[in-house]
């Protein structure tokens, strides 16, 4: 064959690096005679002769390229997803970290003076609440808790009480889930 010649491992080439809903042999053909005038081609019949061969099955070649670049961009799409996660799951860990430590800086300067009614501190712990909420839902850990507590709904001072060491054990908590974790791996001697 002279040089400037397509054999058939060139157009198979070619063949499996159309998009997969467009691979076609005729119109494959037909655009590398229209783009290599100067080039011999080989006929249709020895390319379709070639493409159904027992160890060289087009078809199963082409499941096969698509199946390894839909697992590529499968790959590519999973790892952006998971940095995005991560990102909004460090900033809502960020804001119920500030906003719990901003409610106790509230308590410990004197704010629970001036509440009368438990109504009031509800705006105070919502964003908190809420934040601690979904980034546990994102990591998949537990998203509520539960307690009881009676009280007089009079007693007012008990009740900010209890709500302050509510906010200190979720603080100490997420301080707690912070920290990296540590595992201990006994070493083995081969």
């Amino acid at each position: 064959m002279p040089k400037s010649a397509i054999t058939v491992e060139d157009f198979k080439n070619f063949y499996l690096k159309m998009p997969k809903g467009q691979r076609s042999i005729r119109k494959l053909h037909k655009q590398l005679k229209e783009q290599f005038k100067n080039k011999s081609l080989p006929s249709l019949a020895t390319i379709f002769r070639h493409s159904s061969t027992a160890n060289e099955n087009w078809l199963q070649l082409c499941s096969e390229v698509d199946n390894k670049s839909s697992a590529i961009a499968m790959d590519k799409i999973i790892e952006k997803k998971a940095v995005q996660l991560e990102e909004i799951t460090d900033k809502l860990k960020q804001t119920s970290s500030l906003a719990l430590e901003s409610v106790l800086e509230a308590f410990r300067k004197g704010i629970a003076s001036e509440i009368t009614k438990p109504e009031q501190i509800l705006s105070l712990v919502k964003a908190s609440t809420d934040a601690t909420k979904v980034a546990q839902l994102i990591t998949g850990n537990p998203t509520s808790i539960s307690s009881t507590f009676v009280a007089d709904s009079n007693d007012i001072t008990a009740l900010k009480s209890h709500i302050a060491e509510l906010y200190q054990s979720i603080n100490e908590d997420l301080k707690r889930q912070q920290k990296p974790n540590i595992k201990l791996v006994k070493e083995t001697k081969h």
